[in-house]
């Protein structure tokens, strides 16, 4: 930090991702003028990270930075935490881990040598135009078939999500959830029609 502002000349503050997507948000909604009180903002990428504005609308630096940690799974066979290694973690269910985990639950099966970071855009392919994905990687599964086990891919990851927002609202008021990250570049209308509707018996939209 010292180095830095004194390489720079202005102030630095070092914070977590989620905070710094938290800061993000607030601007946007700042701008157009939108209520963010009870907000629980999740940014769901490679992993997932996480901010909380409180019942002000001001962005809590204290909590929520680690939801990535919070145990939504209780099964033995739950999904292992890549760092961690505690499982049933948020982290391997709500994130590009969480998307591949789900696909391999509805029967996706990825190609050989593939690696993990191109999986989840790969469920997303077979969504969105799975004959070529089928032609490129000539795959025998048909196209359609595919195309409806990446759907339900997706349909799981909204329960997953609504998972963690009942839990979270169990210790502390969620009235909203906003999501960004690139996970949310596909299949996001299906995932989150899911947890909506799991979520709005909880009155949280």
């Amino acid at each position: 930090k010292k180095r830095l502002e004194e390489d720079f000349g202005v102030p630095v503050v070092i914070v977590n991702d989620g905070e710094a997507a938290g800061y993000k948000l607030a601007a946007d909604v700042s701008v157009a003028e939108e209520e963010v009180t009870n907000t629980l903002y999740l940014v769901l990428g490679t992993a997932m990270a996480s901010s909380y504005f409180n019942k002000e609308g001001k962005l809590d630096n204290r909590i929520l930075h680690e939801l990535g940690n919070v145990i939504i799974d209780i099964a033995p066979n739950a999904f292992e935490h890549t760092f961690t290694k505690n499982r049933g973690a948020a982290q391997q269910y709500v994130s590009q881990y969480g998307v591949t985990n789900a696909a391999k639950i509805c029967g996706i099966r990825f190609p050989e040598n593939m690696p993990d970071y191109a999986k989840a855009k790969f469920v997303g392919r077979l969504l969105t135009e799975p004959q070529a994905v089928c032609k490129e990687y000539k795959l025998s599964e048909d196209a359609s078939r595919l195309k409806e086990k990446a759907e339900a891919t997706y349909r799981l990851l909204g329960r997953y999500i609504a998972a963690l927002v009942l839990e979270m609202n169990c210790i502390l008021p969620v009235k909203h959830v906003r999501l960004t990250g690139g996970v949310t570049l596909g299949g996001s209308d299906i995932f989150i029609d899911e947890a909506r509707t799991i979520l709005t018996d909880a009155n949280i939209d």
